[in-house]
């Protein structure tokens, strides 16, 4: 009798870990998702490129959290000459970018973590096409947000043009997301209704000055829009994303904000509701592998969510660790660029090679298993 009720409680093991994925029955913390989420975009993402999925994101994920990643250097440096490749293809400027600013402002980002000077990137400054506030504007809240993110990241100097009156320049950014508040605190990509990824968005622009004397009016709209963000926060602590019900990139955006802005998501009264807080609503959607899901059926950009609950999971690491802010790169030392025609990515030596942390969870489950089984 003892030794059938092992075998089913064994059985029922098994069955829990193969429906559930193995994160159920074994949470993992946030430095374990952490690692996990880097190791797989390390081994998923082998030649990044310009690219709003598989490139920058990913890029700043495994930079700012320092990484295993194929090859060593030359997998950055691999980045780097793709980014050289795709302006020299297309007349010094980025693909898309004539439309969609926030592609400079990615590639910004990303080069910036790298050490890279993108004042002089392969002859080119990258921040030029920034430096035009009615071409950053144009693509809305999003353009606006992040090209105040790209000149913070490094304290980039906003490149002077000959029309002044279209001349970027910090407080024109800072105004113009500081005149997005919703009259109910928080922002949205269209319409009244405050969005929480949107909302976590500017948070992140904003977060360098908030304490700033010379910007009196950022505090208010930040203790706003955390109220607002608290507000959208549902009981399990997880966040909507339009019709689509919750989803990975809402509670990533979250997480990152809050701990850019040095406020905790899994300890902050104001984000602790019955149900969890935005860092175990995050964490829920990660798969065995270290893969996030974008909503709970799986369905959507697998991809983009994992890129950007990493970078939630290294913005939250550093917040813990008391190291600079996801983008704050000032303490990144400069590098020179790669030579052209450079190196892409190699084969690792065994000991770069991403680490494969549920791989072993699985062979240490299916030993206990056993182990069991045969008593």
């Amino acid at each position: 009798m003892k030794t059938c009720f092992k075998r089913a409680l064994t059985l029922l093991l098994a069955l829990a870990c193969l429906f559930t994925g193995g994160v159920a029955a074994f949470a993992l913390t946030p430095a374990q998702a952490r690692d996990d989420v880097l190791a797989y975009i390390a081994s998923a993402v082998t030649a990044p490129t310009v690219s709003a999925v598989g490139g920058e994101w990913a890029i700043l994920a495994l930079a700012r959290g320092g990484a295993a990643v194929p090859g060593g250097y030359a997998y950055y440096e691999g980045y780097m000459n793709r980014v050289k490749q795709a302006l020299r293809g297309n007349g010094g400027v980025l693909p898309d970018s004539s439309a969609r600013k926030t592609e400079v402002s990615r590639a910004v980002m990303a080069l910036s973590a790298l050490g890279a000077d993108v004042t002089n990137f392969d002859g080119y400054n990258l921040l030029l096409p920034l430096a035009n506030f009615d071409d950053v504007k144009a693509q809305g809240i999003n353009g606006v947000a992040y090209a105040l993110i790209a000149f913070d990241t490094r304290g980039w100097a906003v490149p002077a043009i000959a029309d002044t009156t279209a001349q970027t320049t910090r407080q024109k950014l800072i105004d113009n997301l500081l005149g997005r508040e919703l009259a109910g605190g928080g922002f949205a990509r269209i319409g009244t209704t405050a969005e929480a990824d949107i909302t976590a968005m500017a948070l992140q622009a904003l977060a360098p000055y908030r304490a700033d004397p010379a910007y009196p009016t950022v505090a208010a709209v930040v203790d706003n829009a955390l109220t607002a963000l608290s507000g959208l926060e549902q009981a399990n602590g997880g966040f909507y994303f339009e019709a689509q019900g919750e989803a990975a990139e809402s509670a990533a955006q979250v997480v990152a904000a809050l701990a850019i802005l040095g406020i905790d998501p899994a300890t902050d009264a104001r984000f602790a509701k019955a149900g969890g807080n935005p860092l175990t609503a995050l964490l829920k959607f990660q798969k065995a592998g270290g893969s996030f899901n974008h909503v709970a059926a799986g369905t959507g950009n697998v991809q983009m969510a994992t890129e950007q609950a990493a970078c939630a999971l290294v913005a939250y690491d550093r917040f813990k660790s008391g190291k600079t802010a996801l983008y704050d790169m000032s303490d990144v030392p400069p590098k020179a660029e790669p030579p052209a025609g450079g190196p892409a990515a190699g084969t690792p030596k065994w000991w770069e090679s991403p680490p494969l942390p549920y791989f072993l969870h699985w062979i240490l489950r299916w030993l206990l298993f056993g182990w069991i089984w045969m008593r």
